[in-house]
């Protein structure tokens, strides 16, 4: 699924990230200040909070899909029990 490789991807591409800021540079440096919002972030962060609910969404949908093939299936085996 897409949602999925794209969730990873987001998640390992931000692990690696801030990784190499903290071989590196010894820690990770927070370049983005939003002031709306009062935090610091980089994109490292942003990729994994991305990639997180790219994560979530393919979880909800996988979900919702064997939800629908478990309703399915009681339907079909409440007509072959008749």
């Amino acid at each position: 699924s897409s949602w999925y490789l794209s969730g990873v991807g987001l998640i390992m591409a931000g692990a690696i990230g801030n990784f190499v800021d903290r071989i590196f540079l010894g820690f990770v440096r927070d370049f983005v200040s939003i002031k709306f919002f009062s935090f610091v972030f980089n994109m490292a962060d942003l990729f994994i909070t991305v990639g997180i609910i790219c994560f979530a969404i393919y979880l909800i949908i996988g979900m919702i899909k064997d939800s629908k093939e478990d309703k399915e299936k009681g339907k079909k085996d409440a007509v072959d029990n008749k």
